[in-house]
């Protein structure tokens, strides 16, 4: 806000001083005589050049920062300074005559032409003309000057009656008319922005103007003469002034920006090179680390070799032992069908020779053989799962457990009931039947009640399937719970039951390969719930 005030202070003073030099020289060209005439060529000569010079050395600048953002409008005021100081040159060069005349007033309505094309919209002083419009006017004002100078007698008069004729009068007031256009641009420009350029240039102008209204007001070498011309000087000096001031105070601030760099330069400098040190540690780090991890890469190549090997004869001795089992199994079974063979003859054929506890010995001798037969059928079973790899197919569970309860055929005091649909699967088919085949059919074995109920159900969790087979039958107690899924363990007598006890472990074994679990939750006499888990996934 008092940076406002004094820009308006500052404005106002310049247009009063403007006004007050304009009061002056009017009063002073009517107060003297106008016989009164001071003709000195040499003064005149020197106040000219010295125009001159101040006018080429702001045009320059002008013309240097008009490329500049939102200074597209200095290109008129430069060539406006450009011009006038030709002009004004030749002026200065001629002796007192028509094209001495002529070649003043020429440069004062040119000046104003130029300066009142500041009214222009900004886009054309960025046309691509606009590079070469300072050439051209310097040019044409140059050969306006020579003609005047070979020509003198092609201009109009310029004198009449001891004073200026009408030509004249009319370009230098016409001039000042014009400049009094700048004048408006410039104040309205430094209101609008508060810029000390539009403050300097609305005092040229007022300048300019006031020598270009003020020139009609006495004749050649008189008063007005003189003060027309001391304006003209002033108004230049103003705007060299400002120019100069300008250009030091820009000079100050590159100086202080080139220290301002400098400094961050030598502080860039220190950051780069903390920074480089650090990076030269770092690499290091990093180099060693790649040594390591090299060495680490060559010791797991050699351990994935080891391993491909191993894995390689583990495979052969799986092979092996497979082939070993079946070949084993076969040799086993044939002496154990004749057992059972041998044992049956002898039971029918020598029934009178035999008391009861000899046909008792006969018969054990037959169930055992059968066992032993049965026992290594589920040992083939247990050590194929998750060897033999066979294409999974869409299940339909109620369809499994209607197959798996034909062939289990419960007695008729047992009812299997089905809680609800079933889900269908994407699973191996076999092993979803021995699933249900073993804990149903163990079911079925140890009922002990009259009327035997046994319940197959599955609920929906997060995740999984729970499938469930509850019984009414003897139950077990929770000693047992872990038991009974290890290999050969049963919890009846070996003679007592058929039971080879290695179904539980094939149930668990298949939960487990497909991701699930198996668990039981009895009490005895009460009967007993087995519950395994299959994911989702595995459904379609």
């Amino acid at each position: 806000m008092a940076v406002s005030r004094r820009s308006d202070l500052l404005f106002a003073a310049i247009l009063l001083v403007c006004g007050v030099v304009l009061f002056v020289a009017t009063s002073a060209a009517r107060s003297f005589p106008a016989a009164w005439q001071l003709q000195h060529e040499a003064l005149h000569a020197v106040m000219e050049t010295l125009g001159c010079m101040m006018a080429l050395g702001i045009a320059s600048f002008l013309l240097m920062r008009q490329g500049e953002e939102d200074n597209a409008y200095k290109l008129w005021p430069a060539c406006a300074m450009l011009s006038m100081a030709i002009l004004d040159a030749f002026h200065a060069s001629v002796a007192p005559g028509r094209e001495f005349v002529f070649l003043h007033s020429a440069a004062q309505f040119i000046g104003g032409v130029l300066i009142t094309m500041t009214w222009l919209p900004e886009r054309f002083a960025r046309k691509p003309f606009a590079a070469n419009l300072p050439k051209v006017l310097a040019a044409g004002c140059g050969l306006l000057g020579i003609l005047s100078l070979l020509l003198p007698e092609i201009l109009p008069a310029m004198m009449s009656n001891g004073g200026f004729a009408f030509a004249p009068q009319v370009l230098n007031f016409a001039g000042g008319v014009l400049f009094l256009a700048g004048v408006a641009y410039f104040a309205r420009r430094f209101c609008r922005d508060r810029e000390n350029t539009g403050l300097l240039f609305t005092a040229y102008c007022l300048l300019f103007a006031a020598a270009g209204l003020t020139f009609r007001l006495s004749g050649l070498w008189g008063v007005g003469w003189w003060l027309s011309h001391l304006i003209r000087l002033g108004a230049y000096v103003v705007a060299f002034g400002c120019v100069s001031v300008g250009t030091s105070a820009d000079y100050r601030r590159i100086l202080r920006t080139e220290e301002a760099l400098r400094k961050a330069h030598d502080e860039l400098e220190s950051r780069v090179e903390q920074r480089t040190a650090e990076l030269a540690r770092a690499n290091a780090a990093l180099g060693s680390e790649i040594a390591e991890r090299e060495k680490t890469e060559c010791a797991m190549k050699d351990l994935n070799e080891y391993l491909e090997s191993n894995l390689q004869k583990l495979e052969r001795a799986n092979k092996e032992l497979q082939e070993f089992a079946y070949i084993a199994a076969h040799d086993l079974k044939t002496p154990l069908r004749g057992i059972g063979t041998l044992a049956h003859w002898i039971s029918t054929d020598y029934a009178e020779k035999f008391d009861q506890q000899g046909k008792e010995q006969v018969r054990l001798l037959a169930t055992r053989a059968k066992r032993m037969s049965d026992m290594i059928d589920g040992i083939l079973r247990y050590s194929s799962l998750g060897r033999l790899e066979t294409d999974k197919q869409r299940v339909d569970l109620n369809a499994v457990l209607s197959e798996v309860i034909a062939g289990i055929s419960p007695p008729e005091h047992i009812e299997i009931r089905i809680a609800g649909p079933l889900p269908t699967l994407t699973c191996e088919r076999t092993q979803a039947v021995q699933i249900f085949q073993n804990l149903i059919g163990n079911a079925v074995k140890y009922m002990d009640k009259p009327k035997g109920l046994i319940s197959v159900g599955c609920v929906e969790q997060d995740g999984a399937w729970e499938f469930s087979v509850s019984d009414n039958g003897p139950g077990i107690h929770e000693k047992y719970f872990e038991k009974i899924f290890k290999m050969f363990q049963t919890l009846a007598p070996r003679d007592g039951s058929e039971s080879t006890g290695i179904g539980l472990a094939i149930v668990k074994k298949i939960a487990e390969l497909n991701g699930g679990k198996v668990w039981v939750e009895s009490k005895p006499g009460e009967g007993s719930t087995f519950s395994f888990t299959l994911p989702k996934p595995i459904d379609n």
